[in-house]
């Protein structure tokens, strides 16, 4: 166990290193990218269709940021023992470890745009309340788990199913409009709200926005979703992997 949170960890840093040094600007770009990527979506949303109000900024930056820790965990985690075929057939590994890596990445860019989130938010005038201190660890630790969950399920099947990955890659697209990143919940049609809460990512958004922006405790209530797909993801998507450990390399061999 030891030595497979040392790989983990290893091998993280070392994918880092390689994903910085084959960029000019190196570490500054893992800033620099979500930054731009927030701004655009800033330009067309907030200018150009004028969907501003009172800190408006500051509310699409938090669904931005938890989405993008979202979406490039399940686009790189599902791929990851695909792309590793070639180690697998040469050694053995549990498989478990290639989608944790991809989330132990995505979670370390993560931190750097979270970082300067929280920064941007205390200098536009927001301070700091017990919920940042009591109930922000628990639901990045809840949100941390539930991508686990999700990374280890899809990392399992697409290598055996490979068109699961434009799915993903699909149904990530239209997750995107409909997780709040743009809107208040508040403003769906009530008829249409209890489809929406049982998307785990607008409930995230929703809880940080309440952490972040009102110092209030999120509605714990509305993520029992997500904690119950928490548990299903993290059941199947370990089963899986343990089921097929060693089907993997049979497959990189054929």
């Amino acid at each position: 166990m030891k030595r497979t949170f040392e790989f983990i960890w290893f091998r993280s840093l070392a994918e880092i290193r390689a994903d910085m040094s084959r960029g000019f600007l190196g570490l500054f770009w893992w800033i620099a990218e979500p930054i731009l990527y927030m701004a655009v979506f800033f330009v067309v949303f907030g200018v150009v269709f004028q969907q501003r109000g009172g800190d408006y900024v500051a509310f699409l930056l938090c669904g931005l940021v938890v989405w993008k820790w979202f979406d490039s965990t399940t686009r790189n985690a599902s791929m990851s023992i695909t792309h590793n075929m070639g180690l697998i057939y040469q050694v053995y590994l549990p498989k478990v470890v290639f989608p944790v890596i991809a989330l132990v990445i995505s979670t370390l860019r993560f931190s750097f745009v979270f970082i300067i989130l929280i920064g941007f938010l205390l200098a536009t005038g927001h301070s700091v309340s017990s919920a940042w201190l009591t109930d922000l660890p628990l639901l990045l630790l809840l949100q941390f788990l539930l991508m686990a969950g999700i990374a280890m399920t899809f990392a399992a099947i697409v290598p055996f199913v490979p068109d699961l990955k434009f799915l993903i890659d699909n149904g990530l697209s239209l997750l995107f409009f409909l997780s709040g990143i743009f809107f208040r919940l508040d403003t769906v049609p009530v008829a249409l709200r209890d489809y929406f809460a049982l998307n785990p990512v607008a409930s995230f958004i929703q809880g940080y926005r309440q952490i972040l922006l009102e110092g209030q405790s999120p509605d714990w209530h509305s993520l029992l979703p997500a904690i119950v797909m928490c548990a299903c993801f993290i059941l199947l998507g370990g089963l899986l992997l343990r089921l097929w450990d060693r089907a993997y390399a049979k497959k990189a061999f054929l």
